[in-house]
C-alpha cells in the first residue's frame, strides 16, 4: 500500500477534507489517504510548512516528497520569494492552488500590490491611489509552473447544503438580485457595541490594499442605484449561514465582487445555488473543471467598476430562458465534473506524477479472491458453528431452535487465517420461517462488531449498529427482494488491523422485538441461500 498523509493546520483541513472522503476509492487503487499517517511515502502540507522545512534542510533532500497546498486566495504563484523557491525545489513535486493564471508569465510581471486584480483596479481613476507595482521576488520558470495543479473544491463540506439542493428550475425567485459578503476586511469581527465600534473606525487601513473593499463597496453602491427591481444586500456578515443559504436559493441573479483575489467561494455558491452569476471579467483565472471563468458559458462578465450593471442586469432579465439555460448548465456541470470517481482520478494522476509510475506498478491490483468465509450445504442447522465450510452458495439451509431458554440461536461461520486490512464484501440471503426478524455479525472473538438488524417479513434494514474500532463500514447495506419472500444484502466493511484469528459472522433469528437473546421452542426460525464473506 502507498501511504500519503495529509498534514495541514485545522485552518485548512476544511479545503483538504474531501480528500479523505474519498479514502475508500483510494484503498481500492492500494493508496492510504488521511490525516498525519506514520511512515508516510508522500506528505500533503501547507505552504507555510513546506517553506519551514525546505528552509531547515539547508539544500539537502526532503525525506519524503511534498504536495504542497497554497492557502493564498490569489491566482498569483506564491507572492513571496521564501514560497518560490519552495516551488522550486526537487522534492516539492506538486504545487495546489484554488486557482491559478492560464498564462502563467503574469506571476512573473510586477503588480500594484502583488495582486493582478488590485493593479487592474488601480488603473480606474474611481479607485486609483499613487503606488509602484512590486518587484517580482523570483520568476516562475516553465518547469516551476509545470507542477501547479488546481485543487478540487466543490466537495468541500460548506458547498454541501447547496450541492444536495434540486432545482425547480420554472419556479420564480422573490429575490431578482442580490450580493452579501464582506465589504470592510480590516476587521472581521461580528459585535461593535459598548464601543468597539470607535476602535474599529480607527483601525480602518489605507493603501494599496484597501482597493478591493473600494472595489467591492463600488457593488453596494451600484446595485442600491437599481430601481423597481427586488434586491437584497447583505455587508459584513450581517447574514447568518441559515439566513443566507436561504437567501441563495431565492436569488435570481448574484453579483460576486473580487475580493482578496478574483476567485471566491461566493462564485460556487452561486452556481451550485443555481443563480445567474455576475462578476467583473475574470478569465484570465483558471480553476478546477468545469473552469468556470469562462464569460458567456458559465458567468455574465461586468465591468470592474461596475457601471454597467444596470444594462447587465437589463439584458439577463430580457431573456429569462436564456438565462435559466445558463444558469442550469453552469450547475450540471459543476456537479458532473466533481464526482468522488472523476475526483478520485484526478488526485491517483497526481499521486502518480509525484511518486511515478514505477511506485504504483507493484501494487496489487488483482481481482477478488475466493471467499474467507462462507456458507456450507447441510441440512437443518440448530445453534451450530461450523469453521470454513465449501465455497458456493450451494442450497438453502433452514436454521433450527432449540429449546433452551434466554440464548440465541444462530449459525456461526468462523475464519482463522490471517486477515489483511482491506476491503470486504459480506453478501446474505434470507427468508422469513418461524421468525419475523433476524440479525447479522461481522465480528472479531465477539467483541469489534458490526450488527446488521433486518425485518424478514417487510424485508428492509431496520438499523445498523457500528461498535468497533477496527471495522468501518463503507457501503450499503443495499438489499435485493426476488420474488416474494427472500431478502438479499450486500455491504462493504474497511478492515484497518491485521486480525489474525476468530474473525467470523454471525447470523441470528431475533424476537419479535429484535432480541437476539430469546427463548427458543424448537421452530424453524428462517432459511439461509447465501452467507458469504470476500476480500474485493
Amino acid at each position: 500500500m502507498i501511504r500519503i498523509s495529509v498534514e495541514v493546520p485545522v485552518r485548512d483541513k476544511y479545503r483538504l477534507r474531501p480528500l479523505t472522503y474519498l479514502k475508500n476509492l483510494f484503498w481500492e487503487n492500494g493508496i492510504v489517504v488521511d490525516w498525519n499517517l506514520k511512515n508516510a511515502d508522500l506528505r500533503i502540507v501547507d505552504h507555510d510548512s513546506a517553506i519551514c522545512e525546505i528552509g531547515k534542510t539547508q539544500g539537502r533532500p526532503l525525506e519524503t516528497p511534498l504536495i504542497v497546498d497554497e492557502s493564498t486566495d490569489g491566482a498569483r504563484i506564491g507572492d513571496t520569494g521564501a514560497a518560490r523557491a519552495a516551488l522550486a525545489h526537487p522534492d516539492v513535486k506538486v504545487w495546489l492552488k484554488r486557482n491559478t493564471f492560464r498564462d502563467f508569465t503574469l506571476n512573473n510581471v510586477p503588480m500594484v500590490g502583488d495582486q493582478y486584480h488590485t493593479h487592474v483596479l488601480n488603473d480606474l481613476p474611481e479607485f486609483h491611489m499613487e503606488a509602484a507595482a512590486g518587484r517580482c521576488p523570483m520568476e516562475i520558470t516553465p518547469q516551476m509552473a509545470a507542477k501547479v495543479r488546481l485543487l478540487p473544491t466543490v466537495s468541500c463540506d460548506r458547498f454541501a447544503f447547496y450541492r444536495k439542493q434540486r432545482i425547480d428550475w420554472n419556479a420564480k425567485r422573490p429575490i431578482d438580485v442580490a450580493f452579501a459578503g464582506s465589504v470592510d476586511y480590516e476587521v472581521r469581527d461580528r459585535d461593535y457595541w459598548d464601543g468597539r465600534l470607535t476602535s474599529v473606525q480607527n483601525s480602518v487601513k489605507g493603501g494599496v490594499s484597501f482597493i478591493p473593499e473600494l472595489h467591492r463597496r463600488a457593488a453596494v453602491q451600484q446595485l442600491a442605484r437599481l430601481r423597481h427591481l427586488r434586491v437584497l444586500i447583505g455587508l459584513n456578515g450581517s447574514l447568518s449561514q441559515g439566513l443566507y443559504e436561504t437567501v441563495m436559493m431565492e436569488t435570481s441573479i448574484s453579483v460576486s465582487p473580487w475580493g482578496l483575489g478574483e476567485y471566491a467561494y461566493r462564485d460556487y455558491e452561486s452556481v451550485l445555488a443555481g443563480c445567474l452569476l455576475v462578476k467583473p471579467l475574470s478569465d484570465h483565472v483558471e480553476t478546477f473543471a468545469p473552469d468556470i471563468y469562462q464569460s458567456g458559458r458559465y458567468y455574465i462578465p461586468c465591468k470592474p467598476d461596475f457601471s454597467d450593471i444596470p444594462e447587465i442586469i437589463e439584458g439577463i432579465m430580457s431573456d429569462r430562458k436564456g438565462s435559466i439555460d445558463l444558469a442550469r448548465q453552469a450547475r450540471e456541470d459543476m456537479l458532473n465534473a466533481n464526482t468522488h470517481e472523476l475526483v478520485c482520478n484526478y488526485y491517483m494522476h497526481l499521486f502518480r506524477s509525484a511518486l511515478g509510475e514505477e511506485r504504483f506498478a507493484d501494487l496489487d491490483m488483482s481481482p477478488a479472491t475466493d471467499p474467507i468465509v462462507t456458507l456450507s450445504n447441510g441440512p437443518e442447522l440448530a445453534r451450530a458453528e461450523l469453521r470454513e465450510g465449501p465455497g458456493g452458495p450451494g442450497s438453502p439451509v433452514s436454521l433450527c431452535e432449540d429449546q433452551s431458554p434466554a440464548t440465541s440461536h444462530d449459525l456461526r461461520l468462523f475464519s482463522d487465517s490471517l486477515i489483511t486490512p482491506g476491503l470486504y464484501r459480506l453478501r446474505f440471503g434470507l427468508r422469513a420461517r418461524g421468525r419475523k426478524r433476524a440479525a447479522v455479525q461481522l465480528h472479531v472473538d465477539f467483541k469489534e462488531q458490526i450488527w446488521v438488524h433486518l425485518d424478514l417479513q417487510t424485508r428492509e434494514v431496520l438499523q445498523v449498529d457500528e461498535r468497533t474500532e477496527i471495522f468501518k463500514l463503507v457501503h450499503g447495506p443495499e438489499t435485493f427482494k426476488p420474488g416474494e419472500a427472500w431478502l438479499f444484502a450486500v455491504l462493504v466493511v474497511r478492515i484497518d488491523a491485521m486480525i489474525e484469528a476468530n474473525f467470523g459472522v454471525a447470523v441470528y433469528p431475533a424476537d419479535d422485538r429484535g432480541g437476539v437473546y430469546y427463548s427458543g421452542d424448537g421452530r424453524v426460525s428462517m432459511d439461509l441461500a447465501q452467507v458469504e464473506l470476500q476480500r474485493i
